[in-house]
């Protein structure tokens, strides 16, 4: 046993000699080999933060295409609403219109019968007219311009209120 220790440390010099090199060579194989691994993988992550870049950027360009084809719906509506509305009051405007015209056509005096202390043919101005000297006609035509406000009055505040929720609308859009 002793003689195969001694042949053993008697080789060693040689084999150390011999292992040093060796095993350079063979770290300096690994270290190659673990740098060119590691370049490699350098070039997979660039490749693919390229490849993620592109498709960001698609998506980010149709993303914005759809949010102009949303502005342009909401615009075109809001352009609808605004014709819904300017037709509506010129058709309001006009039955106004009409309506006074019709007020101001009506003769200006008229004879009252509901005083007993004046002659029936006695005629009075509409001028600072009391309420029993208002014909019913004229009585009529107030109930009836006033119902007509009312009406006009609410449709105002209704448009007004869907131009404003449009509007809040395409705001919200191109803030977004």
């Amino acid at each position: 046993m002793f003689t195969k220790i001694f042949t053993f440390i008697r080789f060693l010099p040689t084999a150390i000699k011999l292992g040093v090199p060796i095993a350079t060579l063979v770290l300096g194989l690994v270290f190659s080999a673990w740098v060119w691994h590691k370049k490699e993988i350098e070039i997979a992550l660039i490749e693919q933060r390229q490849i993620l870049i592109e498709q960001h950027n698609l998506e980010l360009i149709r993303v914005n295409n759809q949010k102009q084809a949303i502005e342009q719906s909401l615009r075109e509506e809001i352009l609808a609403n605004e014709r819904t509305k300017n037709e509506e009051i010129r058709r309001i405007n006009a039955r106004h219109n009409s309506i006074v015209a019709g007020l101001r056509d009506r003769p200006i005096e008229r004879q009252t019968t509901t005083d007993n202390s004046r002659d029936s043919t006695e005629t009075a101005t509409t001028a600072g007219a009391t309420g029993l000297q208002l014909s019913a006609l004229d009585a009529e035509v107030v109930v009836r311009f006033s119902r007509d406000t009312a009406e006009l009055q609410s449709e105002l505040i209704a448009c007004m209120r869907d131009f404003e929720d449009v509007r809040l609308l395409l705001n919200q859009s191109r803030k977004q």
